[in-house]
């Protein structure tokens, strides 16, 4: 190796050296922090804290990304026994995931908070708000649902 390369492969090491001495490891303890209890407890309703909706049929509307979208909600035994799009001006291919998933979603988990389709966002987040209406008027904290 040549006097010239032996110099620069010194330098680099050198700084290299330097860099690894001046990074200091992170020692800070995360792990009461955050952890996946705490998550549950934080966002999830304890068990029996849900307000008991009143059986019966509830129909809402929120504004989708071509103007209205009706939701009609069905409780049954305190439960959502099923969600349906009665009308709506939204695209019927761009839409078409949302209209069908997000209602059988909402059924499955008894939960608004499911995720969105994506490319139908506006859709998505239509049919959730409409259930939430609905469940409201069923006497139920829509945070619970």
């Amino acid at each position: 190796m040549k006097t010239k390369n032996k110099k620069k492969v010194l330098v680099m090491s050198l700084a290299l050296i330097a860099a690894i001495s001046i990074i200091k490891p992170d020692t800070t303890d995360y792990k009461n922090e955050v952890s996946a209890d705490n998550l549950y407890e934080e966002f999830m309703p304890k068990t029996g804290s849900k307000t008991a909706l009143r059986d019966g049929i509830y129909q809402e509307s929120a504004k989708g990304f071509n103007g209205d979208l009706t939701v009609e909600i069905k409780i049954q035994d305190g439960l959502i026994t099923s969600v349906k799009i009665d009308e709506h001006n939204e695209h019927k291919t761009v839409a078409k995931i949302a209209l069908t998933e997000i209602p059988k979603k909402i059924v499955e988990n008894q939960t608004s908070a499911v995720d969105s389709v994506s490319g139908a966002t506006e859709t998505s987040d239509a049919i959730k708000a409409a259930v939430r209406a609905c469940i409201i008027r069923a006497g139920g904290n829509a945070q619970d649902y």
